[in-house]
């Protein structure tokens, strides 16, 4: 499988090297790197794992069940989930052996682990929850180039509203009911290795999902700086709900 041809497919970019042509472009400084680690510090963002494919890290997941990790619909197909800051050197890992997607046209899906993670999952928006963001963390684990991904940082982001009306469709290439945008935002974005990753909200003391990455504006220029599209958990909740229940009744597999 040619994950990085398929989620080119799915996020409407090209994986040319970048050079000079684009001096416009962001480098990966404006994101923290998350050192906080797997402690479960301040910042430590470890139920955000890391998802490969033949051993090289080509996606983003968070855990929202001990076996259960939400990614984009266009990852279905990675072999394992990492936990840890660089997921060339994870701390844990377990194999996916399940996934169950969304409906068609949704960049949404959830994985199977072959068994639990010692984690806190991450929580979700519930359906209810309709108010726009304001400020969001976007955490993933990409680079804008390929052969640096798998470290994991974040990003602080403002969000102006949904930023996806009907009037952005064509713009943006979003869908008004279920997607978020973040433009671009100093350059900085998510890019190639990012997919599937988590945006997070501020929830009292804890953070929540609230939207997925999912793929670049179509009116982007640049491979990586120009905004995203991001689907949002409120829209899926009642899919993901029944999703989390199946896979999660589903017995372990020794391992």
């Amino acid at each position: 499988m040619e994950f990085w041809k398929f989620a080119v497919i799915a996020v409407g970019v090209a994986l040319a090297p970048l050079a000079s042509a684009h001096p416009r472009l962001a480098t990966r400084a404006h994101w923290q790197i998350d050192a906080a680690g797997t402690g479960g510090a301040p910042g430590s963002h470890a139920s955000v794992l890391a998802l490969s494919y033949r051993g090289v890290v080509v996606c983003t997941g968070a855990l929202i069940a001990p076996r259960v990790v939400l990614t984009a619909r266009h990852c279905v197909g990675v072999e394992r989930a990492s936990v840890g800051v660089d997921g060339a050197h994870p701390v844990a890992t377990r194999a996916v052996i399940d996934h169950q997607s969304a409906q068609s046209g949704i960049d949404a899906a959830v994985l199977l682990l072959d068994a639990p993670l010692e984690l806190e999952p991450l929580p979700l928006r519930s359906q209810r929850d309709v108010t726009p963001p304001s400020g969001v963390r976007i955490v993933g684990y990409g680079h804008e180039n390929v052969r640096q991904a798998g470290v994991r940082r974040y990003l602080e982001a403002h969000a102006p509203g949904w930023g996806c009306t009907y009037g952005d469709r064509a713009l943006y290439g979003c869908a008004p009911d279920f997607e978020l945008v973040l433009p671009r935002k100093s350059g900085a974005d998510t890019c190639h290795g990012d997919s599937g990753g988590p945006v997070l909200e501020r929830e009292g003391q804890r953070w929540r999902i609230v939207a997925i990455t999912s793929r670049s504006v179509v009116s982007s220029i640049l491979e990586c700086g120009d905004g995203g599209v991001y689907v949002r958990v409120d829209s899926i909740r009642p899919w993901l709900d029944r999703a989390i229940a199946r896979l999660g009744s589903r017995k372990e597999t020794s391992r």
